[in-house]
């Protein structure tokens, strides 16, 4: 699984990244915009929108559950976010996909209770901690997908795949490369290869 993060750079604008993620065959884009209003958030996620339908892909918005509740789009990202996955949960209702970055094994595991449906181990987390506690997470008999996120070199996806990774997280490696389109179907042939 890719998720493309869409977020600011300077080459294109983020319905412009998610239009070519999309081309590219990306089927699921998270929207970052840490820093934003609600309004903002609105704004720009009323333009992906149409995009991910004409598609058949889904759109997750990272942090503001309440633009996602209104807009009802796909899921949410919560990353450093003040609410418990719980509140976000009973907020979002169950049909909502929800995915929580987490540093340790032992913070996925106590996130069960609040029927998540992915965890995420962020771009701070190097590759051997992320084995490490995925050994932990297996062992713990966790079952729920597992993905990295990070801005990794294509030749690191096979790597990840071997330690347990069940997808990435990618962002300006797709975002703000010379053909978005071309590395988009690049980082997909090397998931799925």
């Amino acid at each position: 699984m890719l998720q493309f993060i869409i977020e600011n750079n300077d080459k294109y604008t983020l319905a412009e990244q998610a239009q070519m993620a999309l081309e590219g065959g990306c089927g699921w884009l998270v929207l970052r915009m840490p820093d934003a209003k609600d309004e903002d958030v609105r704004e720009a996620a009323n333009e992906i929108i149409p995009l991910c339908k004409e598609n058949s892909a889904m759109l997750s918005i990272e942090n503001h559950a309440e633009v996602v509740k209104e807009l009802g789009v796909h899921g949410i990202y919560l990353r450093d976010y003040p609410q418990s996955a719980m509140a976000v949960r009973e907020l979002l209702g169950p049909e909502a996909i929800i995915g929580v970055e987490v540093g340790i094994a032992s913070a996925a595991i106590a996130l069960l209770p609040a029927d998540i449906d992915y965890i995420v181990f962020g771009p701070k987390t190097s590759r051997e901690r992320i084995s490490e506690n995925i050994e932990a997470l297996r062992n713990a008999k966790f079952e729920l997908p597992i993905v990295a996120e990070g801005n990794f070199h294509l030749d690191e996806i096979h790597k990840l795949k071997e330690i347990g990774v069940n997808g990435i997280a990618v962002g300006s490696a797709i975002g703000a490369s010379h053909d978005p389109v071309h590395r988009t179907e690049e980082y997909i042939n090397k998931l799925v290869g």
